[in-house]
């Protein structure tokens, strides 16, 4: 399976469980479905665990048996379902899809089907299902990540002992039973968060004198992802300013938008203030927390008390690289996604690159003008055409 993946599909499985006269049918259809092929939700605990994980790439990896074979799996708590597996229409030979009624592009919808599941971890046992995303369109470059060849753990997994101590320091995951007290842990301070009913975590922040509520997403390789049309167009001249799509793909309404990038924002955490690169866009689903922000700090989550804890780790933040182009393969073709606007660019977002110094982009060179240009600061170094 190609590494390349939709980011940020946990926007998409939210709108899931949203309720709407549109996609209700959808659910009630999915929901049968699940029932099919599954007797419904179990787990047993064992005692309280300390399960080591991989912190490469931006993604949580942690070793797991599924349906009786060792995996790996990354960890995304912005998800609310136990596990998802992405396939390509390749991968998906014999099972049957469920539209959601969700759109995730201009010409696409949400597709799943649930599969069971089967999920040893240490002394957890978890018996549920795997909700199996039909992907679209797939990367034909293995160099082109954006988010995971890995299934997805979501919260349920990460929050089934009530306990969790998320400890990047030292590389861990602590599952341990939330027996109504605070752990005794230094340096830890709380900061003000929701469960909400959906099963995933919410986490407030202060940006720019504003309280946000930010859903906690370690599935998303970024860092602060808040919505804000004004500032999104027109902000400080230290903001870089972008057009055209910033990465979620599954859940829609991200092309042809405004987005800038705030390097060295002041963000307000618990009663600490940070400076963190935060991206403004014109519209999202809901605030975002993720991966590049959340792993500057050690979290501790009590679900049964409703209580999130924070303690900063001692690191530098690694600084947001500007290009003045994102682009990708998906689709056999090379497509530019976004445009640094305050660079003065010549091409378009939605442009396809046809040919690089003459020679035209082939099945056979794709990869090696995406690995050239992705990484290229100056453009107008070489003759490109599009179309």
């Amino acid at each position: 399976m190609k590494k390349n993946r939709y980011v940020f599909l946990c926007m998409a499985l939210a709108a899931v469980c949203a309720t709407s006269c549109e996609s209700l049918s959808n659910k009630v259809e999915y929901i049968k479905r699940v029932r099919e092929v599954t007797g419904g939700t179990s787990k047993t605990i064992g005692r309280d665990q300390t399960i080591p994980f991989v912190f490469r790439n931006r993604e949580i990896l942690f070793e797991a048996e599924v349906n009786g074979k060792k995996d790996t799996l990354m960890l995304d708590m912005g998800v609310n379902q136990a596990v998802i597996r992405m396939v390509t229409e390749e991968e998906s030979a014999g099972m049957e899809f469920v539209d959601m009624g969700v759109t995730t592009t201009e010409s696409a919808s949400l597709r799943m089907c649930p599969e069971p599941l089967d999920l040893t971890l240490g002394d957890l046992r978890y018996n549920s299902f795997t909700s199996v995303v039909l992907l679209d369109e797939d990367a034909v470059c293995d160099s082109e990540t954006r988010l995971s060849s890995h299934p997805l753990a979501g919260s349920p997994i990460a929050l089934s002992y009530g306990g969790l101590e998320l400890n990047f320091s030292q590389g861990e995951m602590r599952m341990f039973r939330d027996h109504g007290t605070r752990p005794d842990l230094p340096g830890y301070e709380e900061v003000k968060c929701k469960f909400p009913l959906t099963g995933v975590v919410k986490v407030f922040i202060t940006v720019d004198g504003e309280e946000r509520e930010c859903l906690f997403d370690t599935g998303n390789h970024s860092g602060l992802i808040l919505k804000d049309k004004r500032r999104a167009a027109k902000g400080p001249e230290s903001d870089i300013h972008y057009e055209g799509s910033f990465g979620i793909a599954l859940s829609g309404g991200t092309e042809h938008q405004q987005y800038c990038l705030a390097q060295g924002e002041p963000v307000q955490i618990s009663a600490g203030m940070v400076t963190a690169d935060v991206t403004f866009v014109s519209d999202i689903a809901m605030d975002n927390m993720g991966i590049k922000f959340i792993s500057r700090f050690d979290w501790i989550f009590l679900s049964e008390q409703r209580k999130v804890y924070v303690r900063p780790r001692k690191i530098k933040p690694e600084p947001e690289e500007v290009y003045p182009y994102r682009i990708t393969t998906t689709g056999g073709r090379i497509t530019i996604l976004s445009r640094c606007t305050d660079l003065d660019p010549q091409f378009a977002a939605g442009d396809v690159i046809q040919s690089v110094d003459g020679v035209p982009v082939t099945e056979e060179n794709i990869c090696d003008y995406f690995v050239l240009l992705k990484a290229e600061k100056d453009w107008s170094k070489y003759q490109i055409a599009v179309r």
